[in-house]
This record gives structure tokens, sequence and C-alpha cells, in this order.
């Protein structure tokens, strides 16, 4: 019969089972420090490399706004030209064919009678005409003389005058039959106001101002 006996005593196993546990601690914290060496080295890099193209991006931009500040004074430039522009437009929005309304005349006075004086007033701004609802662009007053009397005289002209849609509203304000002639005529100065439509806009610059050739 045999019997085991162990030579070693309880304490020396002990300490042995904690020296390699310290080992293993050991080397997982010195495993843990190289990852995050790794890390902290990884991040560096990426730091160094961003940092790098920010200098580039300032760098850029330097010059970007260093030819910006060069042609400052050419936007300031095109802002005023482009407010000139407006203002122009603006202006002109409204602007009313005097020829075309003297055309009209001239073709409506007819052969007895004489047109004397005439006055226009442009409307700056679209309005309505509270009688016939159509839309107008200024108001006018004439001064006529017919050789024919009151009828057919003032009534022909006065017809012809309305045939034209460039002209509505008309009326006579004022009408005077001249009195105590050598030649015994009956001769009438009488006076008519009315109305300009939107016909005679001309309307040259409702698409900007024309370009003007370099």
């Amino acid at each position: 019969m045999s019997v085991r006996v162990n030579l070693l005593p309880q304490a020396t196993k002990a300490r042995g089972q904690a020296s390699r546990q310290r080992g293993i601690v050991l080397l997982t914290f010195l495993l843990v420090l190289l990852i995050l060496a790794a890390v902290w080295l990884w991040q560096a890099l990426r730091l160094s490399d961003a940092e790098d193209q920010l200098a580039e991006e300032q760098q850029q931009t330097a010059m970007l706004q260093a030819e910006v500040d060069e042609l400052e004074p050419y936007r300031d430039l095109v802002d005023r030209t482009e407010d000139r522009d407006d203002a122009i437009e603006t202006a002109l929005d409204w602007e009313v064919s005097v020829g075309g309304l003297l055309q009209d005349l001239a073709a409506t006075v007819p052969e007895d009678a004489q047109l004397e004086n005439l006055n226009v007033t442009v409307s700056e701004f679209r309005e309505l005409d509270p009688v016939t609802g159509r839309p107008a662009t200024g108001d006018f007053t004439l001064t006529a003389r017919s050789l024919t009397d009151h009828a057919p005289g003032v009534e022909r002209f006065l017809l012809s005058l309305d045939s034209y849609i460039s002209l509505f509203d008309l009326h006579v304000s004022s009408s005077t039959l001249e009195q105590d002639r050598d030649d015994d005529l009956p001769v009438v100065t009488f006076n008519v106001e009315g109305r300009l439509s939107e016909d005679l806009r001309t309307r040259r610059y409702e698409d900007g101002l024309p370009e003007v050739p370099r």
C-alpha cells in the first residue's frame, strides 16, 4: 500500500497562483497601454492631416477673399447700374406714344375743322376710368374750331375722335358760337376732354432696357 504525500506547503502553492495572476494583470495592462498608444498615434496623425488641410483651405480662402476685395468696386458698379436700370424701367413703364396720339388726331380732324390746342397728362400708374371701367394711361384736353356749327360740325368731330380705340370717354366740356363775323360763317370754338387708353403705351421697356451695342 502506497500513500501520496504533498511535499509543497499550501502557502507556496497560493503564492504561485498569485504570481501568475499578477503577470496576467500586468500583461493586460501593457496591452491596454499599447492599444491606447496606437489610438493616440492614429488620432495625432489625423489631427495633423486635418490641420494641414485647414491651413490649405485658409490659404485658399484668403486668396479668394483677396480677389473678392479686388472686385468689390465692380460689384458696387453693377449694383448701381441695376438700381439705375430699375429706376429707368419704372419711370418709363408708362411711356405713352405722343406720336401715336397725334397720328390718330390727324386722321380724325374733319376737313371743316381745325385743331388749335392739345394738352396731354400721363398718369404715373395704371388707373381705371370710373365711368367705363377701362384702364387709362392719362387724360387729354383739346381746343378745336368747326366751320359747320354744332351740328354737324362738332358732332362729326366728336364721332370721328371716338372711332379710335386709343381715345375714350370723350365729352365736350364747352363750346362757343362766334358772333358778328363778317363772313357770317357758323364757326364754333369748343373744348373736348377725354382719356388715353393703354393702346398708346409703347411697352418698350416691359422686358428690360434695350441692350446698347458696344
